[in-house]
């Protein structure tokens, strides 16, 4: 059965929010980008094998293809993974707290691009992606595509069988701002532009147009 985390790509970006300090948590001891990539468990990114099993955390490292620990950026080779498409992103937001936050970039078996936010509180790692990602509904991304692709609302193009897969993220591996662009998944005019943004805001993150 296809996993419902597949990643697209891995970024790691080191980057200083303006996310408050996390309720009185103990702070994290400093680490590099890789240093905490590869301290994530395999289950909680969902690296699967082929075969199903959860990929051992010693394999990892041969997965980087590029890292810029300066600006805190991997990108990371999917091959042998289940219901991988393509390669991962993941970007690395330090808050005032000193507790990491991994927001990783991934496409889904059925094309679906999403989000997912990755906590390290008391050398634990969690999942806070509902914590700090705002919803992005179908309906959304097509009222944002028709409105910065001109050729999607001339044209009259049915996106709702697949409003999800016309978009994919791009983590920052500079400055603070996830993109959403336009892709030729399902849509095959106006490959590549911005429908919309997102910025930090306090400890989560908002919707920019």
């Amino acid at each position: 059965m296809t996993r419902t985390i597949a990643f697209v790509a891995v970024a790691l970006c080191v980057l200083h929010t303006g996310f408050a300090s996390g309720n009185g948590a103990k702070k994290a001891k400093t680490s590099n980008v890789l240093e905490l990539f590869l301290s994530v468990p395999s289950g909680v990114l969902g690296f699967y094998q082929d075969d199903g099993k959860l990929e051992p955390i010693g394999k990892r490292k041969a997965r980087v293809k590029l890292k810029d620990i300066k600006n805190g950026y991997l990108e990371i080779d999917p091959r042998g993974l289940e219901a991988l498409e393509s390669d991962i992103q993941v970007a690395y937001f330090r808050r005032p707290s000193g507790i990491p936050l991994l927001l990783l970039s991934y496409e889904a078996g059925d094309s679906t691009d999403e989000l997912l936010a990755l906590e390290k509180r008391d050398g634990k790692w969690r999942n806070v992606t509902k914590e700090v990602i705002p919803k992005i509904t179908a309906k959304f991304v097509n009222a944002r595509t028709r409105a910065r692709v001109p050729e999607a609302k001339k044209k009259k193009l049915n996106l709702d069988d697949c409003a999800s897969g016309t978009f994919h993220y791009f983590l920052p591996r500079h400055g603070r701002t996830i993109l959403a662009k336009t892709s030729s998944d399902c849509l095959s005019v106006g490959n590549g532009k911005v429908i919309f943004k997102l910025v930090p805001d306090g400890e989560k993150f908002k919707v920019v147009k």
